[in-house]
């Protein structure tokens, strides 16, 4: 494992297979999941993967804190264990990586979690975590990103923005520019927010219409849109808040003195 994951059959060969890998730096761990978690996810499969990583230095894992947005691919367990040079294992979780949950963990117990089939057992497309909570399911099909009318601050709306969402995540080869730039505009248009889009406090009117003025850019933009040229809006100079600051100052202890 380095900045990119390099998969081995685990037969007669794997020793000399691993001492061969050429190491590169990076111990990118999330990469190497995700991968393996999206192929036997996208393959339909009735089994899941455990995961077991052999090292005295997990802190030094990368992860980019995105794991919640592929729970629907570990509807099992959000387990993974580590096994150090002394053979304990511990287990952690995908959601917090960096955190031990138990520690001299009896692997053996752990397998066999129950999960739900959808729509059903005999032909399930797929798995769902067994926990009493709802759960969006992408099953393949490609959404149509555009031409579609959402209502504002419907929970329809929010939940076919979620499926969007999803989607893009399991099957990011479809996440082409223009359907990103659809998901940004249905999250305006349905005034609710997703992952790609985040609403701002602003303080007077001057901002708001700047505001405005670069989403209807985005709106009726091409796929190549840099969103990142919106200049920055004004703020307080330093020498404005360290007056502001001595005036307060001033003010408590003419206050004292008064006192």
């Amino acid at each position: 494992m380095n900045f990119a994951s390099e998969p081995l059959s685990f037969d007669e060969e794997w020793e000399n297979r691993l001492a061969g890998t050429h190491r590169e730096g990076g111990f990118f761990l999330e990469r190497g999941i995700l991968q393996i978690l999206m192929n036997n996810y996208r393959s339909g499969s009735k089994q899941y993967p455990v995961f077991i990583v052999m090292t005295d230095q997990i802190d030094k894992a990368l992860f980019t804190k995105k794991m919640a947005e592929y729970q629907i691919m570990f509807p099992e367990s959000d387990k993974f264990y580590v096994c150090d040079s002394t053979g304990n294992l511990n287990s952690f979780s995908l959601l917090r990586p960096h955190t031990i949950a138990e520690t001299d963990v009896d692997i053996r117990e752990r397998q066999n979690q129950q999960t739900l089939a959808w729509p059903d057992a005999q032909n399930p497309k797929a798995f769902l975590a067994d926990d009493d909570q709802m759960s969006i399911i992408t099953t393949g099909a490609e959404l149509q990103f555009a031409d579609i009318s959402l209502d504002q601050h419907d929970w329809k709306s929010g939940l076919i923005l979620r499926a969007m969402s999803q989607q893009m995540s399991l099957y990011p080869e479809r996440a082409a520019n223009m359907k990103w730039l659809a998901t940004v505009k249905n999250s305006f248009s349905a005034n609710i927010l997703n992952p790609v889009t985040s609403f701002i406090s602003l303080e007077n009117e001057a901002q708001k219409a700047a505001l405005l003025a670069k989403q209807e850019k985005v709106l009726k933009a091409n796929s190549n849109l840099d969103l990142a040229t919106m200049n920055r809006m004004s703020e307080p100079s330093l020498s404005t808040l360290l007056i502001i600051l001595l005036l307060l100052v001033g003010v408590v202890r003419f206050r004292k003195r008064l006192a």
